[in-house]
Parts: C-alpha cells; sequence; structure tokens
C-alpha cells in the first residue's frame, strides 16, 4: 500500500533536531502510517471489546466493520496500534494508526516550529497540510492537524500523555473522509481511554 506522503528532503530545522522534524512534518503520515497494515483476519470487528496498544497504555474500541492490524514502520516512531477498515473505497482503506514517537516532544515546540517548517519547502507532500489546532484526547493536550491530498484526506493528532509523543494518523480515500471522521474515527477517538 502505498503511504500518504513521501519522506521530506533532508535538510535542517532550528530548534528541533531534522529527525523529529521528519516525524513532526506531513511526512509523518509515510514514516507511521500503514507502510504495510495487514489485517489479522476478522477476529476483531468491533463486538468484542476494547483492544489495548503494544506498549499497555491505550485502549480503544474497534468499530463495527474493522479490524485491529499491525503497523509497519522504518524510522525510529514505533507504530503501538493499528486498524483499518474491512472495505476500502477506490483502492484505499481507511486506517486510524498510533505511534510512540519515543520522546516527549512539547507541543508548543511543535506549534513554533510548525509553519516556519512548512513555509520553507523543507516537508513536501501531495497535497495541502492545515494549521494546528489545539484540542485534547482522553484528556490529555494535543495538537490537530488536516490534510488533503488526492488519494489520501485525514487528520493527524500529536498527543502529549505522560512522558511521550504519539502521532495519531486518521485517513481514507478524499470522498469519505468527512463521513469516517464524523462517524468511525470520532467514535474510536471517544472511546480512547489511558491505562
Amino acid at each position: 500500500m502505498d503511504a500518504p506522503f513521501p519522506a521530506p528532503a533532508q535538510s535542517r530545522s532550528s530548534g528541533i533536531s531534522w529527525p523529529i522534524w521528519l516525524l513532526i512534518g506531513g511526512g509523518a503520515i509515510a514514516l507511521i502510517a500503514v507502510v504495510g497494515l495487514m489485517v489479522l483476519g476478522l477476529k476483531v470487528t468491533g463486538a468484542l471489546g476494547p483492544v489495548t496498544s503494544s506498549d499497555g497504555a491505550i485502549s480503544v474500541k474497534v468499530p463495527k466493520g474493522w479490524a485491529q492490524g499491525a503497523a509497519v514502520t522504518t524510522t525510529i516512531a514505533t507504530p503501538v496500534l493499528a486498524m483499518a477498515k474491512l472495505e476500502s473505497t477506490n483502492g484505499v482503506k481507511p486506517e486510524f494508526v498510533v505511534a510512540d514517537l519515543g520522546q516527549s516532544v512539547p507541543l508548543a515546540t511543535i506549534e513554533a516550529g510548525w509553519d516556519p517548517v512548512l513555509r520553507s519547502g523543507r516537508v513536501t507532500v501531495p497535497g495541502t497540510l492545515g494549521a494546528l489546532t489545539r484540542t485534547t484526547v482522553a484528556g490529555a493536550p494535543a495538537l490537530s492537524v488536516e490534510f488533503h491530498g488526492s488519494k489520501y484526506t485525514g487528520q493527524l493528532l500529536f498527543v502529549d500523555y505522560g512522558s511521550k509523543t504519539y502521532i495519531v494518523e486518521m485517513a481514507s480515500d478524499p470522498s469519505e473522509f468527512d463521513l469516517l471522521r464524523d462517524s468511525d474515527f470520532s467514535a474510536i477517538l471517544s472511546s480512547w481511554q489511558w491505562q
């Protein structure tokens, strides 16, 4: 499966090391997203209750028609939870992936560097990234940004909890993202519990 975004061009950003911007910028999806999301079967389709992340920190309910899977990555961000809808639209399976950045990156640091890095051209994406907005995930502070492309549309969340920063990616075919954001993705986020 193609990742929604390619990795950004190599460069250096002030304040945050380049590997961190590589994960934080628009390339985050290509790096943590499901490079090879593999549905592990039809065992989990929403009727069996919550599933727990591989690090034991998060549990969420799986919506009907979705299955827990495994994400493969080639970066320092470690996927800890991956789910995909069993049906695809235009060859794209909707995905919900949570990755552990492996360290804490203060949300204020992400906010301060976001616009300058996007304007600099260091992060290249086949589409557009929006502005960051503040939100929460299960009571934890978070930042949200939407992305829009011809093959994928979705949302990234940067969530600070404890001593970690998690990156959440929710993506689907552009024609169904608005519906999924208000239904399945919203249900997953509403069921999120910290363990």
